[in-house]
């Protein structure tokens, strides 16, 4: 590989690794918590005065319709003329006429912790003719996030440090180690943006959803919930059920389940996913195996002295098989691999390339806005021991990835102890589902999909007793993610039209573009 080569895939694993995740008593709290404020002191979003809104250009060459806006929203509901915080959002207008113009399709990032307003373009792109006509493409920044103000600082965690092989005894040692890093680096983040941590978890973020809905001058909202971004428009239908003017729940995460389930279920989703590549997808099956045994026996000793390991390598491939459009890179990457074991000067490029753009890239899985939100949304806690068992039950269970998505996932709330919980709802009664019965949502989730089990969205759909697209395959989101009219069509018709579709339907897997040509199916 030539030197051009090694710095194309440099432009390679920065896109593609850029791309938008108790059965036991709580651990004890600490006696001084950062309160947040409870659900019943909380004003409804609707009885403060009509937001607004003044678009600014901030369009750029790939973007040269994009407009951005700040919206000024309460820190807290409770106390809506006290100190606010500014919802960064961003906007593709309609390609349409007025006449043709319905509103605002309102979009989140997910994560939780995605930035969305970074890549509002590349997602509006995405989208048929009908919708673009139809709908202003809209994405915000959540509350802490992105380019919204203030936003966490300082709080991005490590990847762990793990054994070369996968012996299961080892990961207890793995978890420790880890346990301490992350108790560390939270503490801190936690120090430093205690006001902003503490008014982070989606309770506020749906209540901001709506103060964004009536910005736009939407009588009612029109939103794709995608990831995490299934928990804001969960949480916004059980509070605002007659406001929803069409919502597509697209890779749900369990709304019924507390903090525990996170880890324990989300925890072996990436094997669930490579089990699907393996029966379909062979030739990348065998790339993912050969470059991991070749890593295991021979590490690489990078310039600084670090080992890029299996672990590492598979670091990049949970992050790419979830994307099927992404499959095609793998090959290219392993390549890179190789070249990096070489001692002449192409070698030395492509170790500097592991380094920056593998080794030091933040992980996403625990930390920052990832942790900070979910451990306001969830009460409950894992104690030590419960962490330990998960991580060494799935990595028994995940032969390929082991326990490290169980061990990120688990271990986000450690030394978040003073931050005080504000739990989401549950629907559990007959009245609370009666409430959301009329919601108009469509679900949407592959059936092995690597981030977003179809366990959880079946749980999302007996919420909301909605039919379901389900697609065959890995995609993480699959809306106009694939070719598959299948999947893509009824959507559509859904968000244009506002009826939903009759009954479920399962889509055949369709093979992923190697072009990076659109997938809109213009």
């Amino acid at each position: 590989m030539g030197g051009r080569g090694v710095r194309n895939l440099v432009v390679t694993l920065v896109s593609v690794l850029s791309v938008p995740v108790a059965a036991q008593p709580l651990a004890a709290a600490q006696p001084s918590q950062i309160q947040v404020p409870t659900l019943g002191a909380m004003a409804s979003a609707g009885q403060l005065a009509a937001p607004r809104l003044t678009w600014r250009d901030c369009s750029t060459a790939l973007s040269p319709t994009k407009q951005c806006a700040w919206l000024r929203v309460p820190r807290r509901y409770d106390r809506p003329d006290g100190p606010t915080v500014r919802i960064a959002l961003a906007r593709i207008p309609a390609t349409g006429s007025s006449r043709q113009r319905i509103g605002s399709l309102v979009w989140d990032a997910g994560g939780p912790g995605g930035i969305s307003t970074g890549i509002v373009a590349e997602m509006a792109d995405r989208m048929s003719t009908q919708v673009r006509k139809r709908f202003d493409f809209v994405a915000f920044d959540p509350r802490g996030i992105g380019e919204s103000r203030p936003a966490l600082r300082g709080c991005d965690q490590p990847w762990p440090v793990r054994p070369a092989l996968n012996p299961l005894p080892v990961w207890r040692a793995v978890h420790d180690r880890f346990a301490d890093v992350v108790r560390t680096g939270n503490r801190a983040c936690l120090e430093d943006n205690q006001r902003i941590a503490a008014v982070m978890g989606t309770n506020n973020v749906a209540r901001d959803l709506d103060r964004i809905r009536a910005a736009l001058g939407d009588r009612k909202l029109t939103f794709w919930a995608t990831s995490y971004g299934t928990r804001i428009g969960y949480v916004y239908a059980l509070r605002y059920p007659q406001r929803v003017r069409a919502m597509v729940m697209d890779g749900s995460i369990d709304p019924t389940a507390g903090f525990p389930a996170l880890p324990l279920v989300g925890g072996t989703s990436q094997d669930v996913a490579f089990r699907f590549i393996r029966a379909n997808q062979r030739p990348l099956y065998r790339t993912v195996i050969r470059t991991a045994a070749q890593l295991t026996a021979h590490p690489i000793r990078l310039n600084d002295g670090r080992r890029f390991t299996r672990w590492n390598w598979l670091d990049v491939v949970g992050d790419l098989i979830g994307f099927q459009d992404a499959w095609a890179n793998v090959p290219a990457i392993a390549h890179l691999v190789g070249t990096a074991r070489q001692a002449d000067s192409e070698g030395f490029e492509a170790r500097i390339v592991l380094a920056d753009h593998v080794m030091d890239r933040p992980n996403s899985n625990v930390g920052a806005g990832f942790s900070v939100v979910n451990c306001v949304d969830y009460a409950r806690r894992l104690s030590s021991r419960q962490r330990i068992d998960d991580v060494v039950a799935n990595a028994r269970r995940s032969p390929v990835f082991g326990g490290t998505l169980t061990l990120l996932y688990g271990s986000g709330c450690i030394g978040l102890d003073a931050l005080a919980p504000d739990p989401i709802p549950l629907v559990k009664t007959a009245s609370q589902r009666a409430r959301v019965a009329a919601v108009p949502v469509l679900l949407a989730n592959a059936t092995h999909d690597a981030a977003t089990p179809m366990k959880w969205a079946k749980r999302m759909q007996r919420v909301f007793g909605r039919p379901m697209i389900r697609y065959r395959g890995t995609q993480h989101i699959i809306w106009r993610a694939t070719r598959s009219p299948c999947v893509n069509q009824p959507i559509d018709k859904f968000v244009v039209s506002g009826k939903i579709p009759r009954r479920d339907r399962t889509c055949a897997f369709v093979e992923p573009a190697q072009a990076a040509a659109s997938l809109a199916g213009r």
